[in-house]
């Protein structure tokens, strides 16, 4: 019975992760890396628990992708904000920031709609949120000192949430 809610409990300690991860870095603790590993394995591990133990249901699919958002959208604007990070970084969370809120806004309408039809997620959709992860990791642990590859993994995710943003409007429009 437990194993059941394993996926979505995961789910919330990611979404946990994000006021927990605002706070370690404004108090800067050396602490900002191993909250970002933890929201990338209990992101890792939801999916892999829930098609393990056939635990997949509407809930987690939904829960999922949110706490996604929550925690990569907490992440980037923390960085900019509390560790002065570059431009591009800006740039990443407001180009993540609307395409979130338009996805999630749609996906409200198709749920609003009832409809049948499931909306998996898309794989360039996880390497985004792989590359978001790695992105927050080398800002929190090298600032602006790390200029080049912080440089390449935000012109990397700037691309992969353009891409995911129009794929996913693509599939809305098929809805």
């Amino acid at each position: 019975m437990l194993k059941r809610y394993l996926p979505n409990f995961l789910c919330i300690i990611r979404v946990l992760c994000a006021p927990v991860f605002v706070v370690s870095v404004a108090s800067r603790t050396q602490f900002p890396i191993l909250i970002i590993l933890l929201a990338a394995l209990t992101d890792f591990l939801d999916g892999y628990t829930a098609r393990k133990l056939n635990a997949e249901s509407r809930l987690g699919a939904l829960l999922d992708p949110l706490a996604d958002k929550i925690f990569c959208n907490t992440a980037l604007w923390s960085i900019y904000f509390l560790k002065n990070c570059s431009i591009l970084i800006l740039f990443v969370a407001i180009i993540l920031t609307i395409r979130d809120i338009i996805l999630l806004l749609g996906s409200i309408l198709i749920v609003s709609k009832k409809s049948t039809k499931e909306m998996k997620p898309l794989f360039i959709s996880k390497v985004c949120t792989l590359l978001i992860f790695a992105l927050c990791c080398i800002s929190v642990t090298y600032g602006d000192t790390a200029n080049f590859l912080t440089d390449i993994l935000s012109f990397t995710c700037l691309f992969c949430a353009i891409l995911t943003f129009y794929s996913y409007i693509k599939r809305f429009f098929n809805y």
